[in-house]
């Protein structure tokens, strides 16, 4: 009798290889979807650290910018371009403590300040014509290639002028002197610069550090300026909140860069859905607060009182399985300038 050879699996051993398929598939599917919950988990967690971190760096930079809020703020008070224009981009941002103000429509807050040498210079035309500069007071006066003048000494005074300028050279008229270094009273310097009989008072913006934007060795050796050493010390700071983008954006104005260079900008912050500065003030021995740009449209709101700003942050971040997650920040800044 012929035995029967068989071609296929019977149904059984069909069964058998079905459940381990399955089993292995299932194992699989249960590991991928770990993996992929374990890859969704750790991005949101890296976005909201992100988040974190950036907006701790924005509050680090705005603390860093107004710790100088309130230096040469009488210079900025009515500023003018070396051309005679004035300089409304400064000028008309010194609502408060003449160095800060914000723009409610914008969402922008603007910090504005020039570091000058302690020893101001005053100017004296002798009876041959010569002008010199004095120096008013002791103390130490450094190199600059960048001035600012007033016409008179007093901010308050009527006509107040004030305007900034390259300086090419200035020259100790005695050989004595200490210059680069500490000056005494009474020295006296000849200025190279584009001064007239209107610039009784010069102030020198300090050298305050080297640092580099781009330029070319040849731009740098042309132009000291392009080195970038007085780009800390006169400057305006812009955080403006785009409720559009949902982003924090910084721009620098630097009057001494040229000027295709004088504005620059980085986004700070990203999935920012609220951006609010607020006034601390004094009231009836307590500590108030109050929306700037609503504190703007008062026509009573003592400004002296206030001795702080806070900025209010909220970050809304895609979360996990569609859900939202909100970062809430706040910093006080408190104005030495008010201490």
């Amino acid at each position: 009798m012929k035995r029967r050879v068989r071609s296929g699996m019977t149904l059984t051993e069909v069964l058998v290889v079905i459940i381990i398929t399955s089993v292995f598939f299932g194992a699989a599917v249960l590991i991928f979807s770990n993996l992929v919950e374990l890859y969704q988990t750790s991005r949101a967690h890296l976005r909201l650290l992100y988040a974190e971190s950036h907006v701790s760096i924005l509050y680090d930079i705005m603390e860093n910018e107004l710790k100088y809020a309130g230096s040469g703020a009488a210079l900025l008070k009515n500023l003018h371009h070396p051309s005679g224009g004035r300089y409304s981009e400064l000028a008309d941002r010194t609502w408060l403590f003449d160095c800060v103000d914000y723009d409610p429509q914008t969402k922008t807050l603007f910090i504005s300040y020039v570091i000058t040498y302690p020893v101001v210079l005053v100017r004296k035309e002798s009876t041959g014509g010569s002008v010199t500069y004095f120096a008013l007071n002791s103390g130490y006066l450094g190199q600059s290639k960048w001035i600012i003048s007033k016409n008179t000494l007093s901010p308050s005074a009527p006509g107040y002028v004030t305007r900034y300028l390259s300086l090419q050279d200035i020259t100790p008229v005695a050989t004595t002197t200490d210059y680069p270094g500490y000056v005494n009273a009474g020295e006296a310097f000849s200025l190279t610069s584009a001064l007239t009989s209107e610039d009784r008072y010069v102030y020198l913006i300090a050298k305050y550090k080297d640092a580099t934007f781009g330029f070319s060795s040849d731009e740098a050796s042309e132009n000291d300026y392009t080195l970038g050493s007085y780009t800390g010390s006169f400057r305006q700071i812009q955080l403006t909140y785009d409720q559009t983008r949902r982003k924090v954006t910084m721009k620098r104005l630097i009057p001494t860069l040229p000027s295709d260079y004088q504005l620059l900008s980085v986004d700070l912050l990203s999935d920012v859905s609220e951006f609010k500065v607020f006034l601390l003030y004094m009231e009836d021995n307590e500590v108030r607060e109050i929306e700037f740009g609503e504190a703007k449209q008062m026509t009573n709101f003592n400004r002296e009182r206030v001795f702080a700003i806070k900025v209010y942050l909220e970050c809304e971040l895609d979360w996990l399985h569609g859900k939202k997650h909100k970062v809430i920040k706040s910093r006080v800044f408190t104005f030495v300038t008010s201490l």
